[in-house]
């Protein structure tokens, strides 16, 4: 991962696909060390990401590729469906 930036923006919020808990602690630690400030839900479930989208804003979604049954390209399917940005 690579991430470059000169000064981290406010607190990002985030919405986190994925269905490895090891691996979203290691992105987390990643952004924690770059400086980042940010408040996380973490979902690997299609049910509850259509629920969170609907009720909440996020200034980033990431997603893994594979999610069991689903995949990230599915998400995006869904949120151009939802209207999303």
């Amino acid at each position: 991962m690579v991430i470059s930036h000169t000064t981290p923006p406010s607190k990002l919020r985030l919405l986190i696909l994925d269905d490895n808990p090891d691996d979203i602690a290691l992105f987390l630690l990643r952004l924690t060390r770059e400086g980042w400030e940010f408040d996380h839900i973490a979902t690997n479930q299609r049910a509850e990401f259509v629920r969170l989208i609907k009720e909440q804003h996020f200034d980033v979604i990431l997603s893994d590729y594979s999610l069991g049954d689903w995949n990230g390209l599915d998400a995006i399917e869904i949120l151009k469906h939802e209207a999303c940005d």
